[in-house]
């Protein structure tokens, strides 16, 4: 999966364009959308592997989320399908 820059949604305020890791080689920079209260919108685009592995491991296939949070608590996480 490859991040990509989000779509501003129209019923929606998504917040404002910000580039995590931009200047962190060692980090993918990774574009989202930030809103005042904190709601971070980040979009991610499917490659051809991941949707043959996807369609190929049907009705089993699944999507893994790993969120590094340095010791500190999870915050609410969401995945949605846009």
């Amino acid at each position: 999966m490859q991040p990509i820059e989000p779509r501003p949604c129209p019923l929606e305020d998504l917040g404002d364009p910000v580039v995590f890791a931009k200047d962190q080689p060692e980090y993918q920079p990774l574009p989202a959308l930030v809103r005042p209260d904190g709601v971070v919108t980040t979009e991610w685009e499917l490659t051809d592997q991941d949707l043959e592995k996807l369609i190929d491991n049907w009705p089993n296939s699944r999507l893994r989320l790993q969120v590094h949070t340095f010791g500190q608590p999870l915050q609410p996480l969401r995945i949605e399908v846009v």
